[in-house]
Parts: C-alpha cells; structure tokens; sequence
C-alpha cells in the first residue's frame, strides 16, 4: 500500500512578497517545482505532484496574492517573479529542479531556466504563452483589469471565464469551482496585478529560446488560445530536443488530461 506524503508548508521571502510553498522535503532525491497559472493556485498541481512525490522532492509554490501567499503591494514583473523561484529554491537548499509551470507559472519557469539553466534539469511548459499578446490582446486585458481594479472580481466574471479556461468536461470541476470562488474575494488589486504582469507587459523571451539546453516539453489543449502554431513552431525550431504536445482540451490540461499529462512529464524528467 502506498502512503501519501505529508506535505510541510513553508512561507519563504522573496522579492514579490512572503510565497507560501508545499514540500515534500524528501531529502537525497531528485526535486520539481511546480507553479500554478493565473486565478488559481498550487491546488491545481497536487493531484500530479502526489504521483511524482515517491521518486522526487516536489514542491508546490502559491504564487504572489494566490492562495495562501502574501502581496507585494506593488506592480511586479514577470522577471522578479522567476527570481522568486530561485530565491525559493536557495531557501530550501535546492541546487537543481525541474521546473513544471502551468500559464503564468510556465511563463515563470521559462525565465528560470533563462536565468540560472544551470539550476534547471528539465522544463515543462504546460498550456504556457511562448510569446505575449499581440497589441490589441494586451490593450483589452489592460483596460481589464483597470476595471477589475475599481470593481473587483465579481462572482459572474470568474464564471464568465471558466469556459475559455477550461474543457466542457471540466466546467464544474473542483478546480474551476475553487478559482471562482477564490477569485471572488481576492483583493482586487492583487488581481490587476498579477494580470499586468502577466497579461499586460510580459517581457518577449522568444529570442533566448535557442539557449535552452535542458529537456523542454510545451504541452497544451488542442483547443488551448494560448499554444499558438506559429510560437510553438518557433521553440521547436530554436529548440530541436524540445517536444511539442497536443492533447484533448483547452487551457487546464492538469485537470483535463492528467494521465495523458503525467505520461509526458514521466518522459521528460526521465530526458533530464
């Protein structure tokens, strides 16, 4: 009989505010970091963590304003949010990780493994933005969450998003039900936030993907908006050893095809 892991929750500073992290703590194995997407938190990613927690440390970070972590209280980037997975990892004593990122979190872990790929062991981005909005994505979702800022985000509006987020299948899903809840008392401000950092001014890492040297997996939903051909054609042209997945599904793959998902993942932590 397997038994389930005790996870140990750590609140760890960093430079986008006090992040609440799950860890295994297992000691002398090989670690993940998993980080979770917009409006959701590293819930998303237990179910899938769990399978891997009896051959790997795994550790599940609640990004800034998210779930159990604290606010900056400040317009953050793109850029200090991956510092803050390493300032994580050096607060665990992590040498090297995987990183498996969904969304934002993939977003995040890209700029990771840009940053200090000696640090990184392999990289899964899954249902991740390659490269940002185009004008009018990114002027749509700014006057978004300028509104979102006077209003907050009212129950209809996280219902309203669940059906570009997710597969019919998974419209009533424990997970999309927590975001809606969840993102019905948020701070509105931590939401405008986030949504800038993320939606608004990501920084365009297209550039630097041929100096990806580490397994890489870019994975999504064959209805996901965000997985565009022409960007994953260019990772996997500046790529070669990177892999390219469609599956069944739109934007929340960890809840829409988690088999299919761990079957990946299982082939590229093997590739690391």
């Amino acid at each position: 009989m397997t038994t389930t892991p005790e996870l140990t929750e750590h609140r760890i500073a960093t430079e986008v505010g006090e992040l609440a992290v799950l860890d295994s703590g297992a000691s002398g194995k090989p670690t993940i970091v998993f980080r979770h997407g917009i409006f959701l938190d590293r819930e998303l990613w237990r179910p899938i963590a769990l399978q891997f927690a009896s051959t790997h440390r795994v550790v599940l970070v609640d990004s800034p304003g998210h779930g159990e972590s604290g606010d900056p209280g400040r317009q953050y980037s793109l850029g200090e949010d991956a510092r803050a997975s390493i300032q994580i990892m050096n607060a665990l004593g992590i040498e090297q990780a995987a990183l498996i990122g969904h969304s934002w979190g993939g977003m995040s872990s890209l700029r990771v493994a840009l940053a200090e790929p000696e640090r990184v062991t392999a990289l899964a981005l899954v249902n991740t933005p390659l490269k940002p909005g185009t004008p009018a994505e990114r002027a749509r979702f700014a006057a978004l969450q300028l509104l979102l800022r006077v209003i907050g985000a009212p129950r209809w509006y996280g219902r309203q998003i669940v059906p570009s987020l997710f597969d019919p299948s998974a419209h009533d899903s424990a997970i999309a039900t927590r975001m809606v809840e969840r993102l019905r008392v948020a701070n509105r401000f931590m939401v405008a936030r986030a949504m800038v950092a993320v939606l608004v001014r990501p920084d365009d890492v297209t550039g630097r993907f041929g100096e990806l040297r580490m397994p890489v997996l870019a994975i999504a939903g064959e209805d996901d908006y965000v997985l565009k051909p022409a960007a994953a054609e260019l990772l996997a042209n500046a790529v070669p050893h990177a892999r390219v997945v469609r599956v069944a599904g739109q934007h929340a793959t960890p809840v829409e095809q988690p088999e299919a998902l761990v079957a990946e993942l299982t082939r590229l932590l093997n590739e690391g």
